[in-house]
């Protein structure tokens, strides 16, 4: 597989991502699901409607958040990489040198 080809045809979605059953994490998701259906119950329209503009927002700056924090990892997996790859100054044989 060419990562390149596959990013380019959108094969490759950092941001898509699957929840296995039986995880921990899936157990909490449907806890919160199930909150979030009780506390809307108890809920005026008015107040729906301010709690769905208030989900948007707090969505949005997580989306946001974790963009960031995206750019940010990959940015030092590549600076990681990089200092892998790059001559480095050093008076001691390196692996697979002599």
């Amino acid at each position: 597989m060419d990562i390149l080809k596959e990013l380019y045809y959108g094969n490759i979605q950092p941001v898509a991502k699957k929840v296995k059953k039986g995880t921990e994490y899936k157990e909490i998701q449907s806890e919160a699901c199930a909150l979030e259906q009780a506390f809307c119950s108890e809920l005026s329209d008015a107040g729906k409607e301010i709690y769905e503009a208030y989900v948007t927002k707090r969505s949005a700056l997580l989306a946001t958040e974790d963009c960031d924090s995206f750019i940010k990892g990959y940015r030092l997996g590549v600076k990681l990489l990089l200092a892998v790859l790059l001559d480095y100054d050093t008076p001691f044989p390196q692996v697979g040198e002599e």
